[in-house]
C-alpha cells in the first residue's frame, strides 16, 4: 500500500500525491490549497444552516492563522488574524476568539452576551451592552483577504514559501508519519497537547 492514498488534502489531491508532485510545482500547490479552502471551507459555509456556518467560519479562520502565524498559541494567533486581516479591535479580537469561537467549538453556543446576527450592517456592532458579530460579513471578508492571498501566493517568494513548508511539515508530513506509525501498530501516533 501506498499511505496516503486515501487521505485527501483537497477532493482533486490526496496528501500521497501532494507529497510527490503538488509541492513541486507552484501552480498546482496553489490549485490545491485554494481547492481546499474553497471545497472544504467556503462552499459548504454558503449552503448550511446558519449555526454550522459559524461554526465552520470559526475553524476556518483557525486553520488559515495557523499558516500565517505557526509558532504562536491557538488563541493568540486567532486574535492576531482577527486584528491584521479583519480589522478587529483587540478588544473585539478577545471576545470573538473566547465567546464566539471558543463558545461555538467547546461548548455548542455563543456565550457572554455576544450574538451573531447577519441583519447588523457592520462586521462587528456593540448596541445597548450587546456585542454583535455578523458571520456572513466575517466570511465574506475573510474570502475577499483569501483570494488576495492566492495572488501573492502565485508569484513565489516568502508567502509561497510559508504555505509550502506548512502544508509540508504540518499537515503532510504529520499525516504520512501517523499512517505509516498506525499500520505498524501504533494507535496513538501523535503528541497530544
Amino acid at each position: 500500500m501506498i499511505y496516503g492514498m486515501k487521505k485527501f488534502f483537497s477532493p482533486s489531491y490526496n496528501v500521497y500525491e501532494m507529497r510527490e508532485k503538488v509541492l513541486l510545482d507552484p501552480n498546482l500547490l496553489c490549485h490545491a490549497f485554494r481547492e481546499r479552502v474553497y471545497e472544504y471551507y467556503i462552499k459548504p459555509a454558503n449552503k448550511i444552516s446558519a449555526f454550522a456556518q459559524r461554526v465552520l467560519t470559526s475553524t476556518l479562520i483557525d486553520f488559515l492563522a495557523k499558516i500565517l502565524y505557526p509558532n504562536r498559541k491557538v488563541g493568540a494567533r486567532i486574535r492576531e488574524f482577527l486584528i491584521k486581516i479583519l480589522n478587529f479591535s483587540e478588544e473585539n479580537a478577545k471576545s470573538f476568539y473566547y465567546y464566539v469561537r471558543d463558545g461555538l467549538i467547546h461548548e455548542g453556543r455563543v456565550k457572554c452576551g455576544c450574538y451573531l446576527d447577519s441583519e447588523i450592517n457592520e462586521t462587528v456592532q456593540m448596541a445597548e451592552g450587546v456585542l454583535k458579530f455578523n458571520p456572513e460579513m466575517i466570511l465574506k471578508e475573510v474570502k475577499i483577504w483569501f483570494n488576495t492571498y492566492l495572488k501573492k501566493l502565485e508569484k513565489g517568494g516568502e508567502t509561497f514559501q510559508i504555505t509550502r513548508n506548512y502544508i509540508e511539515k504540518k499537515i503532510l508530513d504529520e499525516d504520512l508519519i501517523a499512517i505509516e506509525e498506525r499500520d505498524n501498530g501504533n494507535m496513538f501516533p501523535c503528541k497530544f497537547y
